[in-house]
């Protein structure tokens, strides 16, 4: 393998100048938890994935944790994951992952992981070549198992501070709702398209009214943004324009926790320098406590 997987790469070389002249910086969430038992059982499934992956071969943990209709993303497109992996060799190369992350919805078959990410060319070299995030939605499978459904990442500098950090989950409960799956789906697909829609008419400004205030924004080669007040800052520079294009998405039949995903045109100027780049996005929304759909990771990457 020549560069990180495709689940965890995305545009390295992107935006540089526009992306490291950022004021950036991370802080926890000091009052996140560090137990939750159903959404322990999706982060326990990302570490099964991750240790065969250090066990056999990240080829083979992945056509095995992979559902066969994954989403990852390329060139700013939507593609099937698991072709890809099957056309290619065992090499000697070496992803380690951890998810420090992870949610579950109330009806326990469906959640997501996020956490860092770091790439060995060789497994024996002593430092890593290259350093990420990535972000998977898990399914439960009729067979009881559990699988990514969709799979996207962002490349950083440097090691994440929060590498073997404990688990962390949200500090609050999100909230079911008791409608057909059809018109869930319809709510979030709506919620999602009236986001966009103030995004090309606001810009950044668009997030105010649909952040959490747990959220976590990710952008390339940035560390994630993790805190209130970190995610205000990113989304203070208005530099640049991100145009959306919604594709698809799916959501919980208890209706509380649901994702979508889709096309991001980045344009505008910075620093003199023209920028026009196609991206992809994923964005994950919970009900939250006061019935509100509120975005809760939020990560623009592909490759």
């Amino acid at each position: 393998m020549q560069s990180p997987t495709a689940r965890h790469r995305c545009f390295a070389n992107i935006l540089p100048r526009y992306i490291t002249a950022i004021i950036f910086f991370i802080s926890i969430h000091s009052g996140a938890q560090t137990s939750n038992t159903s959404a322990e059982v999706v982060a326990n499934a990302e570490k099964k994935f991750a240790a065969e992956a250090l066990l056999t071969s990240t080829k083979q943990a992945f056509l095995e944790f992979y559902s066969d209709d994954v989403i990852v993303f390329r060139n700013g497109n939507a593609v099937k994951g698991k072709p890809d992996w099957m056309g290619r060799k065992v090499d000697s190369s070496q992803l380690w992952w951890q998810p420090v992350f992870a949610d579950m919805a109330h009806s326990g078959d469906f959640g997501y992981t996020t956490g860092p990410w770091e790439w060995k060319k060789l497994k024996d070299d002593n430092t890593p070549s290259a350093y990420g995030y990535y972000n998977s939605i898990w399914k439960k499978q009729n067979d009881g198992t559990w699988k990514v459904v969709i799979d996207i990442g962002i490349p950083v500098g440097s090691p994440s501070v929060e590498r073997n950090l404990p688990i962390r989950f949200p500090t609050t409960q999100s909230v079911p709702a008791k409608k057909s799956f059809e018109s869930l789906k319809k709510e979030l697909v709506d919620m999602e398209k009236a986001f966009v829609s103030s995004c090309h008419e606001h810009n950044n400004t668009a997030y105010n009214k649909y952040i959490s205030s747990e959220a976590r924004v990710y952008r390339p080669n940035n560390p994630p943004y993790t805190s209130a007040a970190a995610v205000r800052q990113a989304l203070a520079d208005t530099s640049l324009t991100f145009g959306f294009e919604f594709i698809d998405g799916d959501i919980a039949s208890s209706g509380d926790l649901g994702y979508v995903y889709g096309k991001v045109k980045a344009t505008g100027m910075y620093n003199g320098q023209a920028v026009n780049t196609d991206l992809n996005y994923m964005r994950i929304w919970r009900r939250e406590s006061n019935g509100g759909w509120k975005i809760v990771l939020d990560v623009i990457g592909g490759r």
